[in-house]
């Protein structure tokens, strides 16, 4: 988990849109928020490092959730049309916050990514487990994901501790 910034979600989960967009539908932010790990994947279809990582990303998170839904994915673009980001969703088997919403530039400046391919791995309470998830994903496979759950436990459980800490007070 090499990347050095680090990332607020919970400041920013108001500003994402009510609904975001699939491959051939919306699908509502209260179901998308229902997965376990979300991703916001920062990428466009003008960079050479993001094309490179995406056919990765993509058979990584179809083999996650082959079997039950563990992970997802919201591309957030950075692409300079609905032309490009079109032709670039197409590649991608999970769901973007859409080409108009002005939520997907919103959140990039509020979280400040930098630069692109950005792979940000958080829980569904806005918990980030992974600031680095690019980096993760190529180092580890898919044993990422038993590196992110590990993170999440870890993170209730210092929330268990703290509820507890507080009640013997």
């Amino acid at each position: 988990m090499g990347s050095s910034q680090t990332y607020d979600i919970k400041k920013i989960l108001p500003k994402f849109p009510s609904e975001f967009q699939t491959s051939s539908s919306k699908i509502s932010k209260e179901e998308v928020f229902s997965t376990e790990i979300i991703c916001l994947y920062f990428s466009a279809h003008w960079c050479g490092p993001c094309r490179k990582f995406t056919p990765n990303l993509s058979e990584f998170y179809k083999e996650i959730n082959s079997e039950k839904k563990q992970i997802e994915i919201i591309f957030c673009s950075s692409d300079q049309d609905q032309n490009q980001f079109d032709e670039y969703f197409k590649t991608m088997p999970w769901i973007a916050i859409p080409f108009e919403s002005e939520s997907k530039d919103e959140i990039a400046e509020e979280l400040g990514v930098s630069s692109i391919p950005t792979l940000i791995v958080f829980d569904k309470d806005g918990n980030v487990l992974d600031n680095d998830g690019r980096t993760t994903v190529m180092k580890m496979g898919l044993s990422a994901i038993k590196t992110w759950k590990e993170k999440m436990n870890e993170i209730k459980n210092n929330e268990n501790n703290n509820e507890k800490n507080n009640e013997n007070k």
